[in-house]
């Protein structure tokens, strides 16, 4: 055998085990992330299960309530029905989601019936009223025991034998109505629109997802194309087929090919809306890689990792030189894509070194505030990881000026109206740039509300008092005392006593008073803190003090 012989042998069996290695790694990689979809799919459907539940708990307890009054049984005994027409018109003046309440006899005729029309409940004429013992909702409501409460399947609403328009499901709940001296006097039934109800839960879907409720009769209820609803009522052809919901041997669910959760509705040993399930599945295009049915197979063959490996295995082969030099231009892009993902989780450090950059006085002083803030903070008793983010986030307060011109920032005067409008603008911008990086909650807070003022003349919301977060207005005064003590265009560097002075007299106008007892207690920090900066500053000429 030649050497080029067992070099090109050696260099497939090297290859071959490279690739099978990369291949299993690759595979238990996709399974990772295709099993952590499904957690989270599976969650989300949990969530929406349980917020139809609830739904279904409180409509199902609001109508017992009302069966259970005495009033009901009265107005059955001695056929007076204002009392209980009144109660349920104004229940359903204040609930637009009962869109029907009637009272029905024993035998299944409604007694009377009050509708949702145009926002106001109406009770209907006699003339009006139907028989609906045919109803199968009404069988099967008689053929409960009288202790049972009754919940109807999910379906179009029928009136006087034809849908209404425009279609709404409704889900009826009812409760036979008896007495001792009679067992069965009649029955109270809510009807509730849960047209409504779909259409919520499908505004607070996660990107990427689709909800599909599938009713007991295999229409879809909720589906993200309209043709597809009420199809066994509407005789169209798009029902719900067992086939496109299968189960892999991993245990995972797809529907119609895409990464999915069922969540059979229920409470208790009750069914929910009468065997209705509620399936979740991603979006085709959402991550196809991982959401879609794939052979082990095609999860290699679509993965550009896996080509990239056989590419170099290959190069190996022909060059060494290439493949280490290919080698390691794919470390530097992977080391670029982590600095890169941690790029959000720098911008404070990145911010603070901007400001860093203007002069020695500004520099050090978003990050004596920040310290500032936190001693504040600490002594106040705030719960740690709030310490932690004032901290932490203090040093930005005024991370929306590097929006403002330099010429307005270092005017050594007044700054005219115009300019004055301008300057106040950058708490509105920094706001707006935190939350695009969507750093904290109470990073927002100091950028937006720490020129908000105690007495409500602050900018730009006019907030008064308490409403002022609190790690604004801690932000607030040290800021405000770290200005005075510090030389600026348009002033010179104040003493400690009247830069004190000056935070006193604004208690209770600019201030917090309560902060502002608290930093006369600290004194002895703050001058200590300040003194060390001053003096150094001092001494090389660049800070010159005013008492």
């Amino acid at each position: 055998m030649s050497r080029l012989t067992l070099y090109l042998a050696i260099s497939t069996l090297c290859v071959a085990a490279v690739m099978s290695l990369s291949s299993l790694f690759l595979l238990n990689q996709h399974k990772q992330t295709v099993m952590q979809l499904s957690s989270d799919i599976s969650k989300q459907a949990s969530v929406m299960a349980a917020t139809l539940e609830y739904y279904e708990a409180e409509n199902r307890r609001e109508l017992e309530y009302f069966a259970s009054l005495d009033v009901v049984q009265r107005a059955l005994n001695d056929a007076d029905y204002s009392l209980l027409q009144e109660l349920l018109m104004k229940l359903m003046n204040s609930k637009a989601s009962i869109v029907q309440a009637r009272l029905l006899d024993p035998h299944g005729k409604e007694v009377f019936k009050i509708i949702n029309r145009g926002g106001q409940a109406v009770r209907l004429s006699e003339l009006e009223l139907q028989d609906k013992s045919k109803r199968y909702y009404v069988r099967e409501l008689l053929q409960l025991p009288v202790n049972r409460t009754y919940l109807s399947a999910v379906d179009l609403n029928v009136d006087y034998g034809v849908l209404e328009l425009p279609y709404r499901p409704v889900l009826r709940i009812a409760k036979q109505v008896s007495a001792d001296s009679y067992p069965l006097l009649g029955a109270l039934m809510f009807n509730y629109d849960m047209k409504t109800v779909y259409q919520q839960l499908s505004r607070i879907l996660p990107r990427g997802m689709s909800l599909f409720v599938v009713a007991q009769n295999h229409q879809f209820l909720v589906h993200p194309l309209a043709k597809a609803l009420y199809c066994a009522e509407l005789s169209c052809q798009q029902l719900f087929n067992d086939s496109d919901l299968v189960q892999s041997q991993q245990g995972l669910s797809y529907f119609s090919d895409s990464l999915a959760a069922v969540a059979p509705l229920g409470l208790g040993s009750e069914p929910l809306m009468s065997g209705t399930n509620l399936i979740m599945a991603y979006k085709p295009s959402y991550l196809p890689q991982f959401t879609q049915r794939l052979s082990p197979m095609k999860v290699l063959i679509r993965s550009y990792q896996w080509w990239l490996t056989l590419w170099l295995s290959l190069a190996l082969v022909s060059c060494g030189v290439y493949v280490y030099w290919r080698f390691q231009k794919q470390i530097d892009e992977r080391i670029q894509r982590a600095k890169t993902h941690k790029v959000l989780q720098g911008v404070t450090e990145m911010l603070e070194r901007l400001h860093e950059s203007d002069d020695p006085v500004t520099g050090s002083h978003v990050q004596r505030v920040a310290d500032y803030s936190r001693l504040m903070a600490e002594r106040l008793g705030l719960a740690k990881p709030l310490v932690e983010d004032i901290h932490l986030f203090a040093s930005l307060h005024d991370i929306g000026k590097i929006s403002i011109p330099d010429a307005i920032l270092g005017k050594p005067g007044k700054l005219d109206p115009l300019e004055w409008e301008i300057m106040q603008q950058h708490v509105v911008n920094g706001y707006q740039l935190l939350r695009d990086f969507r750093l904290s909650p109470v990073a927002e807070n100091i950028v937006h509300c720490h020129h908000e003022r105690w007495d409500g003349t602050g900018y730009p919301l006019q907030i008064v008092g308490e409403d002022i977060p609190i790690e604004a207005r801690i932000v607030s005064l040290v800021d405000c005392f770290d200005a005075l003590m510090s030389a600026r265009p348009y002033k010179p560097a104040y003493s400690f006593e009247k830069s004190q002075a000056i935070i006193n007299q604004l208690s209770g106008k600019a201030f917090d008073p309560s902060l502002v007892q608290l930093f006369n207690t600290l004194e002895t920090e703050f001058r200590c803190s300040r003194s060390s900066t001053q003096d150094a500053l001092y001494a090389k000429g660049e800070l010159h003090l005013s008492t």
